[in-house]
Order: C-alpha cells, then structure tokens, then sequence
C-alpha cells in the first residue's frame, strides 16, 4: 500500500477528524481525541505550529500520540481471535503463528500467507524461499510448498568466506504447479534461496489439487 500520510491524512489516505476511529502504531484501537480540535492552542491541530501529531484515547484508556504515518483506518477484525485475513492464528510451536505484510501491516494467516506468494509467483520473474530438509521442496518462510526441486548438486570444491569460513555453492532447479522451470545457487550455509524463471509457464495453474498432484513423490 502507497504511504498517504501527511499532517491531515492517516496511511491510508483517511482525513483525520475528530472522534475518527483508528488503529494506531502499537496495534492498539482507539479514536482521535475531539478535544484537542477545540482547544485552539497553536500546538494543537489548525494551530501555527502544529507538527501533525494527535491524541489518541485508546480502547483500553490509555493514550498515545500518532502522527498520519503510525495511523490507519483499515477495517477491525471481527473478533479479537481473528487476524485480518478472517481467520485465527495457526498454531505454530514457534513464530506467531501469522505472517505480517511489511508494507501494509497486514496479518495473514499462514494457509493465507502461502496463497498470496503462489498467486504473486505467476507473475514474478525472480523468486526467494527455502529449500526444504528433504532437499525436495521449494517453499515459504512458513513452510507453504511454492514447488517441487527437481535437481539438487553441490559443487565439490570449497569455498571461503574474508574471515575463513568454509562453505559450497548448491545449484537448484525448481517446477511449479503452472509448468515453470527455476532455477538459482546460494550457499549450503543458507536455507534461504532465490530462483529465476528459466522457461515461460506450459499450463494454467488450476489450484491447490494441481499443487498436490505436482509434489508427489
């Protein structure tokens, strides 16, 4: 999401008015206080030296001071459980058992988060996951499966690091569920990974079912 802040505006491009309702930077619901809109102090907003920070009178009673780019008017989650995506967090023995969008601070589930970086992967042309223990699977930070590794080598020469580490360069091959062929190298220090599209899409990808079908071993 474009940043749409300003001295009057939240992130999100919402006028800030008095009693407007909004979610601040500390993740915590509350509205913009009405009484620092009467006041008429020069401080205080319409003032000659407001900087664009306002009063917020959280749900809690607590207060906090915001300007535009710590606000947000986004819709509420419809129960203090649920994340924005609509459903709870999954459990997870580590992590939060969500995944957070760093440019609009939006909270997903996992499942969710999986689905959105296979539908953004058809467009890509560059790609960064993990490869699985098994060596067989390309996937999210979460663990969500993007694609299947079809080929795993590691070269047979070390390698070394200014400070004398000791490390291989892996080569990977990946296909994903809409036919593609990817490919990319890191070192065998790293989990992390980023492919490149190598070959153009042979079919459309029909979903979850062609995802399954594609990663049978």
């Amino acid at each position: 999401m474009r940043d749409r802040s300003d001295t009057t505006h939240t992130v999100d491009g919402a006028k800030i008015e008095p009693g407007i309702r909004v979610l601040d930077y500390d993740r915590k619901w509350g509205i913009v206080d009405p009484n620092q809109f009467t006041r008429g102090g020069d401080f205080d907003p319409g003032g000659q030296y407001f900087d664009g920070w306002y009063d917020i009178v959280r749900d809690d009673g607590s207060t906090s001071r915001m300007n535009g780019t710590r606000m947000t008017t986004r819709a509420e989650r419809r129960t203090p459980d649920l994340l924005e995506c609509g459903h709870p967090p999954v459990p997870a023995e580590m992590g939060t058992g969500y995944a957070r969008d760093p440019e609009t601070d939006y909270r997903r589930c996992y499942p969710c988060a999986d689905a959105k970086q296979r539908k953004e992967m058809k467009s890509a042309d560059t790609w960064t996951g993990y490869i699985g223990s098994d060596r067989q699977r390309f996937t999210t930070w979460c663990g969500g499966l993007l694609g299947k590794v079809t080929s795993y080598t590691i070269e047979s020469r070390d390698r070394y690091t200014p400070s004398g580490g000791q490390y291989r360069m892996r080569h990977v091959t990946v296909r994903t569920p809409d036919g593609a062929t990817w490919r990319g190298r890191s070192s065998t220090a790293m989990d992390v990974i980023t492919i490149r599209r190598v070959t153009k899409p042979t079919t459309d990808n029909q979903g979850p079912k062609v995802l399954r079908d594609l990663l049978k071993f």
